[in-house]
């Protein structure tokens, strides 16, 4: 039995979702025996394939789809493609409910005209970054998107020169019953009333991201909380004029509240967080980065009463030793902590967390002064499930105290040690052994390294997809012109 003689549904499940569309496309092309070709078409025509990973659609895979019409429930198109291919694409829109438009900068309203007649099943939308939609063919297209659940639209700096009032209402009004997220960061001329227009149809609202929209104000957040009480993410993140205010309000309306964003916000203060402490217990992430108001008192707070706690971005705080060791105290579930330029911290209160924390993954300590190798030895014996670090102008540390992490600490997938000036290439070719997985490691300003570690890692880690050695003066151009016939990974110098 060869492939084609599959049930239909197996050859859908079992090999069209395990392959790129471009893969199929030169299978159609490479099958040269009438017969077989014809059993092929009969698998592929009319198919409806539900979804199939790492699926980029240009311009040949558009035209071939059309030709075999053949339906896809879930399209991610390259960010080259123009409005031709979508235009063209009209008969096998009919069952699209995923449509990935992210960075397609050469769109224009005539892709949405199409997109609006034929995608009426659509459910999620990523149309972020797409600078060629104006707002009258977004407001076309958002009254016809009645089933819509998810909606990314971050970076349309287009929206920015007038109220977009009347977009957002129709938005809100079309599919209020049913959107669940929405992400329009990076929308500067985000103002109050287009919020407020989405808040007060779209009560199932779970997610919602207005992260860098500069222009909302403390009402529309407390009018977003109180009408959508089953909020369980909101990022306000870089939204200046905030205060503590709403964040209070968020806690006291959105009592199922998983994840919270409040960075670069400057007047947050202790009290909003201590409200959230007390009454949103299922809270696993919180980034207060930049927060400078904010004490100990509050991080206390947390810890002591979000024990699902997973994820604390505190970086560029005033925060001091008592917040970690209560976080070392009472978040047993800490993986991923960021505590990176902040000055107040020693280094008994960051091995408190190591010692406690015994499933962090992912531990960001650039920048942070007092620490030596006491840490990396700490972390070598209790994060021996740790996956990223970053130890950039780790300066008080050794190539010994280096060499035991990356021996011990081998899931490591990412390693950042910018301006660690004592690193070397025993350190390198030691990651290189120990960690086979790794994907990212960035070298940069560590002065010793010669060009012998190039071809260890790029032979040993076979994964590897990104590597940095700028400000490396003993590693030239030459061998790095060699080190990247050996890899497939992106080698910056």
């Amino acid at each position: 039995m060869d492939m084609f003689s599959l049930p239909d549904d197996v050859f859908r499940s079992h090999i069209l979702t395990f392959i790129e569309m471009k893969d199929i496309a030169k299978l159609d092309g490479a099958l040269t025996h009438r017969e077989t070709r014809k059993r092929f078409h009969s698998k592929i025509e009319f198919t409806v394939i539900p979804a199939i990973d790492n699926l980029e659609i240009d311009a040949d895979v558009a035209g071939w789809l059309v030709s075999r019409k053949i339906c896809l429930e879930h399209m991610k198109f390259s960010t080259e493609v123009t409005d031709k291919p979508l235009i063209e694409m009209e008969s096998v829109f009919k069952h699209v409910q995923t449509l990935d438009l992210y960075g397609c900068v050469n769109l224009t309203d005539q892709s949405l005209y199409s997109i609006r007649r034929n995608c009426l099943n659509m459910r999620v939308l990523h149309i972020n970054s797409c600078a060629g939609f104006s707002a009258a063919g977004l407001y076309d297209l958002f009254e016809m998107l009645k089933k819509l659940e998810y909606l990314d639209m971050n970076n349309l700096r287009q929206l920015n020169k007038k109220g977009e009032v009347e977009l957002f209402t129709a938005l809100a009004t079309t599919c209020g019953a049913t959107l669940g997220s929405f992400n329009c960061s990076d929308t500067f001329g985000m103002n109050d009333a287009g919020i407020t227009a989405i808040a007060s149809h779209c009560s199932k609202l779970i997610n919602a991201d207005v992260s860098y929209c500069a222009k909302l104000t403390n009402p529309t957040i407390i009018h977003l909380a109180q009408s959508c009480k089953t909020m369980q993410s909101i990022n306000l993140e870089g939204c200046r004029k905030l205060t503590s205010t709403c964040v209070s309000e968020i806690a006291l309306n959105c009592p199922h509240l998983l994840d919270l964003n409040v960075s670069y916000i400057d007047r947050i203060q202790d009290s909003c967080i201590i409200d959230i402490s007390l009454n949103c217990p299922l809270l696993r992430f919180l980034a207060a980065c930049g927060c400078i108001q904010l004490t100990d008192e509050s991080i206390i707070s947390i810890a002591e009463h979000c024990k699902q706690m997973e994820s604390l971005f505190l970086t560029q705080t005033q925060l001091g030793d008592a917040s970690l060791f209560a976080i070392g105290e009472h978040s047993p579930k800490l993986k991923l902590l960021d505590i990176s330029q902040c000055d107040h911290f020693t280094e008994e209160a960051v091995m408190a967390v190591v010692e406690k924390c015994r499933d962090i993954e992912t531990l960001h300590l650039e920048d942070t002064r007092h620490l030596t190798d006491a840490t990396l030895v700490a972390l070598s014996q209790c994060s021996q499930g740790l996956l990223e670090i970053s130890l950039d102008y780790f300066m008080d540390g050794t190539a010994a105290g280096m060499l035991t992490l990356v021996t011990h600490c081998t899931k490591l997938l990412s390693l950042y040690i910018t301006g660690c000036t004592y690193v070397t290439d025993e350190v390198v070719i030691a990651v290189a052994n120990n960690c086979p997985n790794l994907e990212y490691i960035d070298l940069t300003g560590c002065v010793l390294l010669t060009e012998a570690v190039l071809p260890v890692l790029a032979q040993k880690c076979t994964k590897l997809v990104s590597l940095t050695v700028i400000q490396c003066p003993m590693i030239s151009s030459e061998a790095v012109d060699v080190a990247i016939e050996l890899t497939d990974a992106s080698i910056y110098r």
